[in-house]
């Protein structure tokens, strides 16, 4: 359902309207009684958060040794 909201307000509490975007409200924003612009969720689908080491059943265990220096560069430390 969309909710019809003026230009005026719509500034005044843009974080909340778009707290309620992002749980699924729509809003139509009028300037004069004017149909100005439509907000509605996206119809993209939210990008995961990967935590660090969810991967590694894919590509194993780091050796011990991952940091160290190769053993090419010796002769430049």
């Amino acid at each position: 359902m969309n909710t019809t909201i003026g230009t005026y307000e719509a500034k005044a509490k843009f974080s909340e309207l778009l707290r309620r975007v992002q749980a699924g409200e729509s809003f139509t924003i009028t300037r004069n009684g004017e149909k100005v612009a439509d907000i509605s969720p996206s119809k993209e689908p939210p990008k995961l958060k990967l935590k660090l080491g969810c991967m590694k059943e894919f590509f194993g265990e780091m050796s011990p040794d991952f940091n160290d220096p190769l053993p090419e560069f010796d002769e430049y430390q």
